[in-house]
């Protein structure tokens, strides 16, 4: 059970569950969605929500269902975001920018996660996706850079797609996801791989003709 002052003119209680807050104390817009208590089933994001705080929804065992507006302002879900919890479908919004390290690490039950056709998502850190249970995933078009160990331990992940024309994969982006066996680049035109990105010797990987492709 979560109690503020109605005094407190900087954060306030939303479906009894979560608190916002704001990123500009001036401001009458709460924007910041600061924490959630840890038994939530239900989280339906206010449009006007620009950041999920680190650690928000982390070891929220019992979260079936988050929902973002169609209009959703979100630009970035901080670190552990969701990490430890409960969640087996995600859709990003459009306009979200960055998701943070460790933001679905161990999330074990996430098995999709769709992106925006639209999406500005510009790079995917450190393990964000880390022993999730995705067994696809398909990389947003402006995401130049996955960070090292992204998508490490993901034992059911078989196929990706990587959407972007200019492509760096960081040390380890798929260490140990055993299974993965199809990775294509369908609109690169350069390609960087760095050490340990795949493990799995028998993985078949279609590129454009024409594209240059360096390993590091």
């Amino acid at each position: 059970q979560i109690l503020i002052s109605p005094k407190n003119k900087n954060f306030k209680l939303i479906e009894n569950k979560m608190i916002v807050g704001k990123s500009n104390p001036k401001s009458d817009v709460f924007d910041v969605l600061e924490f959630a208590c840890r038994d939530i089933k239900e989280a339906k994001i206010p449009s006007d929500i620009k950041y999920i705080s680190s650690y928000c929804f982390e070891n929220c065992k019992k979260l079936e269902i988050i929902e973002f507006p169609q209009n959703s302002q979100l630009i970035k879900i901080g670190k552990n975001g969701f990490a430890n919890s409960s969640i087996s479908h995600i859709s990003i919004p459009k306009h979200c920018k960055y998701i943070y390290e460790n933001c679905f690490k161990f999330a074990s039950q996430l098995k999709n996660i769709e992106f925006h056709i639209n999406s500005e998502i510009e790079w995917i850190s450190d393990k964000s996706f880390a022993s999730s249970n995705i067994s696809s995933i398909t990389i947003p078009s402006k995401v130049f850079l996955t960070r090292s160990d992204a998508f490490c331990e993901c034992f059911n992940l078989n196929s990706v797609s990587v959407l972007g024309d200019f492509v760096c994969l960081q040390n380890d982006t798929f260490n140990k996801c055993n299974n993965l066996s199809f990775i294509e680049f369908p609109n690169a035109s350069k390609i960087q791989i760095y050490s340990k990105t795949f493990v799995n010797s028998n993985i078949m990987i279609f590129i454009n003709h024409g594209s240059q492709i360096s390993f590091h």
